[in-house]
């Protein structure tokens, strides 16, 4: 009997007297196999699931070492292998493959791949090399495929090159993020004139020459933020027309010219915080029409709060509901108004700072002609006649204020004398001062900035190191080790950054000599532990152990009730977290948990930070979260949770949280939302209400009464919702693909494919449950133990039969027996 059409009832009665016997096994057994029909005998690798139905085999098991070839169905159109330690992949490999559409290799352990890999997969559309140690690619590697998503996120490269392409490619969605580029060649945009995304974010670029972008005429998303971007050539967008979304956060930006956003007319998001801003020229968001509610952000920027910040605040008044979190726009200088948003100024304060600019000329003066600015090694320290010539400064300054009035003249006398006691403390350390070989100095009074990035450095630069400095920046070296009394001779320091140096140990204690240091940052080392009290001794505040080894957080690092607000540990090997490691540090603000392999957070581990603002735990494997975890984190406002493995949200998980701003759950396993879980549509009292922006893009929505919830919220608050165009359906057949925000009721009460399941209970006969994960938990025998865990799995067995039978023995706790499950199309 085929497995089609196949409509056969057992009674529970019958079930229940052949539970206890090993013919009644048997026969459940070979009940199920016939079931199955020919689906049983498909071939499947080690280690793998494969999904018949839709083509499809996943594999995610560690112990896989080799690509699993033997096995793979002919017919397969996509394939994922994650999370393993395979180290190559081959044209002999995907040549078992040849209707491959879709492949996805991430966080493996890959770190080469030959020319013509591809040359066996022609249809492949999409290629997924995540989270790899890819450092470079042979030329013509992506030219056998009509590749249309490229993604190469997370690996080593430092040069991405035009000779991997063909010309004229089909990429629609290139991902380039999170390596160490440097540049990015014109050549190679000139290959991709169908570009639709493009990410180089998280990388190490300085410079976007000039007209390189010209060719990206369909460019929709640029994403250059975390690079090291000075400037920004003023046509650099002339001809990307069409970007809607442009993120240049975190860099080092400046200034802009006035004209940058030209012709930008479509531009809906513009990430441009956490930059070195001080103005922004008249004129310049004015072509930015189409900004989305809270489409702009400008925060974390040190605004210049003078004349030259009236276009600013004037387009603030203006647009202020276009403005990401428009309040904390604040002022940085000058003094008298640090700290005020720049929304609530008044004109009349802003102008009568400057109203009498000579206050500020005679001080600017001081400060211009009379500080030393920079000093190289070459050059020999500017120290004759300091006190003679600062004097002579600070007497023509004081002529130009002679209109000040006494009091201000005295305040500048007071002034007077402390620089020139200064002077004569400094003046033997300035005379003085040298600079280590293979670095550069920055020098101002009794005060230096160290920067050494030879990448022939192999030893800490002891010798030559100013008394002086306060910030000591070691980066993309070979020093490999650091001496516990090596930083004894900059005992002022403030700042140290021993960044991408190769160093694999710390010593015990080697923050004794730096009792003012402030920011550690480890960034891009070997380190796989710190030694006890490594990080004792200094009053840190900012701890930044990104990229490294490290597989667990030990409490003793840190000194209890530490001053640390801010910790990065992204990018390392943690499998866990709990709330011991943390118990020493109650004044947590930001924590970064990023790129790691977490598979879940235990209900207390976060319970010792009371004042965390910003938790990110982007790229990990968390499939749950339990109801609790953020009940200790009332402050949370940013809160980071997408490239997971959430399947299923408790509807009260955010109660707690009643200042969350930004929610990011996209590209998870969610198929709805819970009633409730941000926040109900009406209630004046609702904790959540302030949420600002949530993302939920990249989900295998599933389009049926259960998403009703989830429907109703994407429509009642659409500005809330980021990038909502791209919150699609994935299920049923009939809705897939189709935006959520654009169905009606209508059409998901229509689309609900009902599963029942009759179940005999000694407490309750005939009771029938909606499908559901706690249900599924009780019959993990079910089909001779092939049951998937999750319901949804499953659903391409279920819509090739109108009726499955099959039968379980489930935990003597819980003697359910499941008989039935109905599909109805």
């Amino acid at each position: 009997m085929g497995t089609d059409g196949v409509n056969i009832r057992l009674s529970l009665t019958a079930v229940h007297l052949f539970s206890d016997t090993m013919a009644s096994r048997l026969t459940l057994a070979l009940l199920c196999l016939t079931l199955l029909g020919p689906r049983s005998t498909l071939a499947c690798p080690a280690l793998c699931k494969c999904y018949p139905r839709r083509a499809e085999v996943v594999c995610s098991e560690v112990p896989l070492t080799e690509f699993p070839s033997e096995g793979l169905p002919a017919n397969t159109t996509m394939l994922t292998i994650q999370y393993t330690n395979i180290t190559t992949v081959s044209k002999h490999h995907l040549s078992a493959t040849p209707l491959l559409e879709g492949l996805h290799l991430y966080n493996n352990h890959l770190r080469s791949l030959p020319p013509n890999v591809l040359r066996g997969v022609p249809r492949l559309l999409t290629l997924d090399l995540t989270g790899n140690r890819l450092a470079d690619l042979p030329a013509d590697v992506f030219r056998h495929a009509p590749l249309t998503t490229l993604v190469l996120k997370n690996n080593l490269m430092e040069t991405a090159k035009a000779e991997w392409l063909p010309d004229d490619s089909s990429l629609t969605w290139l991902d380039l993020s999170w390596n160490r580029l440097t540049g990015v060649p014109a050549a190679l945009f000139k290959k991709l004139p169908h570009l639709e995304s493009l990410d180089l974010s998280h990388n190490r670029l300085e410079k976007i020459p000039a007209k390189s972008l010209d060719t990206l005429t369909k460019l929709e998303r640029l994403n250059l933020q975390r690079n090291k971007l000075v400037s920004l050539d003023p046509l650099l967008f002339h001809n990307t027309v069409n970007i809607t979304n442009l993120y240049l956060t975190a860099n080092r930006l400046d200034k802009l010219s006035p004209s940058l956003f030209q012709g930008l007319g479509k531009l809906s998001v513009l990430g441009l915080e956490d930059n070195q801003l001080g103005h922004v020229p008249p004129g310049l968001f004015d072509p930015l029409t189409s900004l989305d509610e809270q489409g702009l952000d400008l925060t974390a920027n040190p605004w210049l709060c003078d004349q030259k910040v009236e276009y600013l605040w004037s387009w603030l008044q203006q647009n202020k509901g276009k403005a990401f979190l428009a309040e904390t726009i604040r002022c940085a200088m000058p003094l008298p108004l640090a700290g005020h948003s720049v929304l609530s100024l008044l004109q009349s304060k802003m102008i009568s700072v400057f109203k009498e600019p000579l206050h500020w000329l005679g001080f600017v003066y001081l400060l211009q002609h009379f500080l030393p600015t920079q000093h190289r090694p070459s050059k020999p320290s500017r120290t004759r006649n300091k006190t003679t010539e600062g004097t002579k400064q600070v007497n023509r300054a004081i002529h130009l204020t002679k209109i000040w009035g006494n009091g201000f003249k005295i305040l500048l006398h007071f002034l007077l004398v402390l620089v020139v006691l200064k002077d004569y403390a400094c003046h033997d350390c300035l005379a003085s001062r040298s600079c280590p070989a293979h670095c550069e100095c920055t020098l101002s009074i009794c005060s230096t900035g160290v920067v050494c990035n030879q990448g022939n450095l192999s030893y800490f630069p002891v010798d030559g190191l100013p008394n002086s400095t306060t910030r000591l920046s070691i980066q993309s070296t070979n020093l490999s080790a650091i001496a516990a009394d090596d930083l004894r001779t900059v005992p002022h320091l403030v700042y140290l950054q021993l960044y991408h140096s190769n160093l694999e140990t710390l010593p015990s204690h080697f923050l004794k000599d730096v009792p003012h240091l402030n920011t550690l940052d480890l960034t891009g080392n070997r380190l796989a532990y710190l030694p006890p009290n490594a990080l004792h001794h200094a009053p840190l505040r900012n701890v930044i152990l990104k990229d490294n080894r490290i597989e667990i957080v030990h409490p003793d690092w840190f000194p209890a009730n530490s001053n640390v607000t801010f910790m990065d540990l992204s990018g390392n090997h943690l499998t866990e977290v709990n709330s011991s490691m943390f118990r020493n540090l109650p004044n947590l603000k930001n924590l970064d948990l990023s790129d790691n392999n977490l598979e879940e957070l235990q209900a207390d581990t976060l319970r010792h930070l009371h004042h965390l603002v910003s938790l990110n735990l982007v790229n990990n494997r968390i499939s749950t979260l339990t109801p609790g975890t953020f009940a200790s984190t009332p402050k949370l406002t940013r809160l980071y949770l997408q490239q997971n493995l959430l399947q299923e949200l408790d509807p009260d998980l955010f109660q707690s949280l009643p200042h969350l701003e930004l929610l990011l759950l996209d590209q998870n396993r969610l198929q709805s939302l819970p009633f409730g879980l941000l926040g109900n549509f009406s209630s004046p009292e609702d904790k959540r209400g302030g949420l600002v922006k949530v993302f939920l893009t990249g989900n295998p929505w599933v389009c049926d009464e259960g998403i009703k919830y989830l429907w109703r919220w994407v429509t009642a608050f659409p500005q809330k919702v980021g990038f909502p165009a791209d919150m699609v359906c994935a299920s049923p057949k009939a809705l897939e693909n189709r935006m959520i925000a654009s169905l009606n009721e209508k059409e998901l009460g229509s689309s609900l494919n009902r599963k029942h399941y009759v179940t005999e209970d000694k407490t309750n006969h005939n009771r029938e449950y909606q499908p559901g994960k706690k249900h599924l938990k009780t019959a993990r025998n079910l089909c001779g133990g092939a049951w998937p865990s999750d319901l949804w799995a499953v659903r391409p067995w279920l819509e090739e039969s109108s009726l499955m039978i099959c039968l379980a023995s489930c935990r003597p706790t819980h003697p359910t027996t499941v008989v039935e499950i109905k599909h109805s199309n």
